[in-house]
């Protein structure tokens, strides 16, 4: 009701406020009119004779009526000779949009029998800001009006309400307040004698409802303890359920943890495989270097005590020996640098020691213990990073983490169609990040086997001895351990490109 009622009220004041305006209008274009009727000769005179200064004069004179926003005298062709506007229209500000509107009347010069000059024309213009500054008073005195009719109604409808509905309802709601419905003696509400009002009606269909409640809640209070009872057994088979539940978890989990260290052990013996293998060749060109130095001093020796020996026969033993030493210095140069290289490759894999290091040399050193699969391979290593850059993080982490990627793209990426393949390494700073670019030109994966490629157990080339833990393994190492960051770019035949992001600096506590 009151809500049809402010409608209805704000259309009605808008018709009026609406017939108002139109009538104001109508009133202002009558007053233009006369006011140009008025002014016209003194216009055209001041047009005809070029007299500036009347000109000027009647404009501000025009101007002088409230009703007038601005004054226009246009030549015969079109060009303005005189225009001016109300200082005040020009400094209001209304929050709607103003409308103009004008009148018009062309100006003539008539003398005697002589055909009339056209001098031009007069265009006088007002707007609606006019019009609601004369409505102003109308429109505060009918918002008023509607404001006070609407609070009497809502507040004669409240009353009303208050009287016929709010003080029964809440009569009854303190009553029904009081009522403990497992009391066994339930109190009902009660009933005046007589014609019921609406207070009586409730209190009756409450108190039948209450009986119905009373004959409920023995039914009710034994299927409760049943239930109690069923819940206390369950809850204790479900305790029961976690109990081997939790076991079965931490049982999976040491397993899982075992794999992984199996994973790491399996790995480091096929490296320590790897380079036996490969420092059995400088070791055996340093061996049989030696041996044939040890048989060239014999035969020298016994031609020196028989004295044979002849100076030609000396020099080319010394050149002999200076090819021999050189030959044995490359070979067990080699063989020494492949056993640091393991050395500390293997250590660090063994350990989870906080250090500082050369990131550039410790890549070289993980590469150079991959050798022999990467030979084999005829992979070539490229790696681009800055000699001076260090890092104090965990060198292990760093070596399985490289290590599990080169044999990733050795066994996964490079088959009998890859031409030319290749490891491209390379590592560049980003603030106090490093950021680890690791690609080969490798096959590639789709985006079904790029999905799952962290998943413990996940593999292509089960068939091939993969066990899925290597990927795994690195996932967890960087976000882990490391502390950072991996996204991987992949597509069939385009290769696979690992981008980490590591903090320079881990914190030793």
């Amino acid at each position: 009701m009151l809500s049809i009622y402010i409608l209805v009220t704000m259309a009605i004041f808008a018709a009026d406020m609406a017939l108002q305006y139109r009538s104001h209008r109508q009133g202002i274009m009558a007053e233009l009119s006369m006011l140009q009727r008025t002014f016209e000769r003194s216009v055209g005179y001041a047009l005809w004779h070029m007299d500036r200064r009347q000109l000027d004069a009647a404009v501000v004179g025009m101007l002088e009526m409230p009703s007038v926003s601005r004054v226009t005298v246009t030549g015969p062709e079109g060009e303005i000779v005189s225009e001016a506007s109300s200082g005040e229209a020009r400094k209001q500000r209304h929050l709607l949009p103003i409308s103009t509107f004008s009148s018009s009347m062309p100006l003539v010069h008539a003398s005697g029998s002589a055909p009339p000059v056209a001098l031009g024309t007069l265009e006088i213009q007002s707007n609606s800001s006019v019009i609601l500054h004369r409505l102003q008073g109308v429109l505060l005195f009918a918002a008023l009006t509607a404001a006070i009719k609407t609070a009497v109604l809502v507040l004669l409808l409240r009353r009303h309400f208050d009287r016929i509905l709010s003080r029964p309802l809440f009569e009854i709601a303190r009553r029904a307040g009081q009522i403990n419905p497992k009391d066994p003696e339930v109190r009902p509400l009660p009933v005046k004698p007589g014609e019921p009002d609406e207070l009586d009606v409730i209190s009756s269909a409450i108190n039948g409802l209450l009986q119905e409640v009373a004959a409920t809640v023995g039914a009710f209070d034994a299927l409760n303890k049943n239930l109690e009872s069923q819940v206390e057994q369950r809850t204790a088979a479900l305790q029961q359920s976690n109990a081997a539940l939790a076991q079965s978890i931490e049982q999976l989990h040491l397993a899982q943890q075992s794999l992984v260290e199996s994973e790491k052990m399996a790995a480091l013996g096929g490296l320590v495989a790897g380079i036996a293998h490969e420092i059995n060749t400088p070791v055996g060109l340093g061996l049989t270097g030696a041996s044939h130095f040890a048989y060239m001093v014999q035969q020298l020796e016994t031609r020196f005590r028989a004295g044979e020996l002849e100076e030609a026969q000396f020099e080319r033993f010394l050149v002999d020996s200076r090819e021999l030493a050189r030959s044995i210095c490359v070979s067990l140069e080699k063989a020494a640098a492949l056993v640091r290289s393991f050395k500390l490759v293997a250590v660090d894999q063994g350990s989870d020691e906080l250090r500082r290091f050369g990131v550039r040399q410790y890549i070289d050193d993980v590469v150079l213990t991959h050798h022999p699969a990467l030979r084999n391979g005829k992979v070539a290593v490229h790696v681009d990073c800055d000699r001076q850059l260090e890092v104090t993080s965990y060198p292990g982490a760093w070596s399985q983490l490289l290590s599990n990627f080169i044999n990733n793209s050795v066994t996964h990426a490079f088959d009998a169609g890859t031409r030319e393949p290749a490891i491209r390494i390379a590592v560049q700073e980003d603030g106090q990040d490093i950021v680890l670019t690791y690609a080969d030109n490798g096959k590639g994966m789709p985006e079904s086997v790029a999905r799952r490629v962290y998943e413990p157990f996940f593999t292509t080339n089960r068939q091939n001895g993969g066990s899925g833990l290597g990927m795994h393994i690195a996932y967890n190492l960087v976000r882990q351990q490391l502390l950072g960051s991996i996204a991987l770019q992949t597509a069939p035949g385009e290769g696979c490109a690992f981008t980490l992001r590591l903090p320079k600096q881990l914190p030793t506590t």
